[in-house]
């Protein structure tokens, strides 16, 4: 089969497949929104408390050590007032000394998050699921678009639905291999301390959005022979959807650091339109890439000997 070539400016130009950018937006970010928002004002709460706690300890150590070390006042040692209640009860929670009424209204967050997590689970298994079949559509529709056929947004959902159970399993099954391959590789890693877990993202989120265009092309629910093509013949590609996947997966946790109110919804659905358009052609692309170059190869023997 020949590798079609991918018009992307073509593509994103094109109303239909603006059109289905909106259907997944609305499925990924929207409809999930009513379901998250609860979580997402109290995991920032949570998040904000734990700050302050960490700054109320360093502020009670602060004047422990002038009010026990002779002549410390004399010192340049400064210590942050603002964060020392003197008539407050402390109390200790999580390693650190903190004021009771902190405490107490931390306890209470942490409360009202554990009651969120049914909803919040319900909520990430459907933005999973919608994400999934959003990329096959949106891959469907630019394969569709880049080659000139005529466009149905009613066909590439019907042809979505039907692939969506062999999508689901071949996701699985890419999924439980990359998690072995993380832990056997997370051994060595070790030496490189915080950056680990970034290298481990790069090393393993493109491998899960590539699972999509696989499937698409090959209709095979092993997909794995073709991912490992891309790390082959596109490595430079491979690591760069692992850094755009990275990036992307840092911007959606400060989404939860930081509650913006109503404002929450309108950035949490910019933010899925970028990465869907990211996501699903980028990884076209990149797949694309490694299958013309495994193409050029096959038509030229002589260059495997080099």
């Amino acid at each position: 089969m020949e590798t079609p070539r991918i018009d992307i400016g073509r593509t994103i130009r094109d109303k239909k497949f603006l059109s289905l950018i909106f259907i997944a937006v609305l499925l990924t970010s929207i409809l999930p929104f009513p379901l998250l928002i609860d979580f997402t004002r109290d995991y920032s709460k949570m998040h904000e408390l734990m700050d302050r706690m960490v700054k109320e300890d360093d502020a009670i150590a602060c004047h422990r050590t002038l009010d026990i070390i002779p002549n410390t006042r004399n010192l340049t040692l400064k210590c942050d007032d603002e964060y020392y209640h003197p008539d407050e009860r402390i109390t200790e929670c999580c390693g650190l000394s903190v004021y009771q009424s902190t405490y107490q209204e931390y306890r209470r967050v942490v409360d009202r998050v554990k009651r969120d997590l049914p909803k919040t689970i319900v909520a990430s298994i459907w933005i999973l699921l919608s994400v999934l079949f959003s990329y096959y559509a949106l891959i469907d529709a630019a394969v569709s678009i880049s080659q000139k056929k005529e466009v149905s947004i009613g066909e590439i959902i019907r042809s979505s639905l039907r692939a969506f159970p062999a999508l689901i399993a071949s996701e699985v099954l890419t999924f439980l291999v990359v998690l072995v391959l993380l832990l056997i590789v997370s051994i060595p890693l070790i030496i490189f301390g915080p950056l680990a877990r970034i290298i481990e993202v790069i090393i393993g989120m493109p491998a899960l959005l590539l699972v999509v265009p696989a499937y698409y092309f090959i209709r095979k629910v092993y997909v794995l022979d073709r991912i490992w093509n891309v790390v082959r013949n596109n490595p430079g590609g491979y690591i760069v959807l692992g850094i755009v996947g990275l990036v992307f997966a840092e911007l959606s946790k400060l989404q939860y650091y930081h509650y913006f109110g109503a404002t929450t919804l309108l950035l949490s659905a910019a933010m899925s339109t970028v990465g869907l358009i990211v996501y699903s052609l980028g990884g076209l692309e990149v797949y694309l890439s490694a299958e013309k170059s495994e193409g050029e190869r096959e038509e030229n023997p002589e260059e495997k000997l080099f």
